[in-house]
C-alpha cells in the first residue's frame, strides 16, 4: 500500500483537530499523540503493527500506574485506527487479536460535608482563593469545570425568589436548569458572573495545595466537586431521579453509581429498623 510509508503522526494530529469533540476531550487525544511521539517507534502507517502496539503498551505503563489509565490511551487511539482503515491508509487493525484490559475503576472520589466545610473555611488569597471558590461552587451546583467556566450573566435568571441557571452541558449537550443555593450565588456575584478564572490543570494543581492545607488525604480535582454535590444531595435524602436531573445525566443509571458508593438504601433500611 503506497500510503503505508506516509507520516501517521501528522495525519493523526490533523484528524484530532477535525474531530467533533469537546476541547477537554481533544486535549486528552493530544496527550495520547504526545505519548506516541515520545515512544518514537510508531511514525508511519507501516509502523502500526501488533508488535509496536504491544511495545507502546509497555511504554505507557512506565508513565502511568493504573490499568484504567493505560486502557484510556489505547481507547483514544483505536477510533483513528478504524478511520485509517476506512481511508485505505492501513490494511489491517493491529488491535485485532489484542485485548487491553479496562482495569478496575478507582471508584468515585468525593468530600464529606465536614471536609467540604473545612475547604470552604480556609483563609486564602489570590489564585488559591479563586480556585477554592470555583471548587466550592461546583460542590454546591454539581457543575463540571467545563460547564461552570462558560456561565454568563445572561444564563442566570430569577424564578420567584430563586436565582437559576439554564444552559446545556458541554460534554453531552444535555440541557439543564439548576437553582443556585445561597453560597453558590454569592460566589457568582463575587466574580461578577464570570468563573473562567483558571485552566482546569492550574485548578487541579492548586487543589493539591488546598487539600493539604485542609488536611484532606484525597487527590482533589475540580471533578471531585461534582461528585461531592451528588453524594451530598443523596445523603440529604434527595431522591435519585431528582439528583439525576440536577446533574443533567442522560439516564438515572448514570446516577446510580453514587448511590452504590454510599449504599443509601442500606443506610435507610437500618434507619427504618431503628
Amino acid at each position: 500500500m503506497q500510503s503505508s510509508t506516509m507520516d501517521f503522526l501528522a495525519w493523526l494530529e490533523e484528524r484530532i483537530d477535525m474531530r467533533p469533540v469537546s476541547e477537554s476531550t481533544r486535549r486528552q487525544h493530544k496527550v495520547m499523540l504526545s505519548c506516541l511521539r515520545e515512544f518514537g517507534e510508531i511514525r508511519n502507517f507501516c509502523d502500526l503493527t501488533p508488535k509496536n502496539i504491544r511495545l507502546w503498551d509497555d511504554f505507557i505503563r512506565k508513565r502511568v500506574k493504573a490499568q484504567s489509565s493505560v486502557h484510556g490511551y489505547h481507547k483514544r487511539l483505536k477510533p483513528y485506527i478504524i478511520e485509517a482503515i476506512q481511508f485505505e491508509k492501513l490494511e489491517s487493525n493491529p488491535y485485532e487479536n489484542m485485548r487491553i484490559p479496562r482495569g478496575k475503576s478507582e471508584g468515585i472520589k468525593f468530600l464529606t460535608e465536614e471536609e467540604r466545610d473545612r475547604v470552604e473555611a480556609l483563609e486564602l488569597y489570590g489564585m488559591t482563593e479563586q480556585v477554592r471558590d470555583m471548587f466550592i461552587f461546583s460542590c454546591y451546583t454539581g457543575l463540571a469545570y467545563s460547564d461552570l467556566v462558560k456561565i454568563k450573566k445572561s444564563d442566570v435568571f430569577k424564578q420567584g425568589e430563586d436565582m437559576c441557571i439554564r444552559d446545556k452541558r458541554v460534554k453531552t449537550g444535555q440541557p439543564y436548569t439548576i437553582v443556585l443555593l445561597p453560597k453558590a450565588a454569592a460566589i457568582l456575584r463575587k466574580y461578577d458572573y464570570n468563573l473562567n478564572l483558571m485552566s482546569n490543570q492550574k485548578c487541579n494543581d492548586q487543589l493539591k495545595l488546598i487539600a493539604n492545607m485542609a488536611g484532606i488525604h484525597l487527590n482533589l480535582t475540580m471533578h471531585v466537586g461534582r461528585h461531592t454535590f451528588a453524594t451530598w444531595a443523596l445523603t440529604k435524602g434527595v431522591d435519585i431521579s431528582t439528583v439525576s436531573k440536577m446533574l443533567a445525566h442522560s439516564s438515572v443509571a448514570m446516577t446510580e453509581k453514587y448511590a452504590q458508593v454510599l449504599q443509601t438504601s442500606v443506610i435507610k433500611g437500618y434507619g427504618i429498623l431503628k
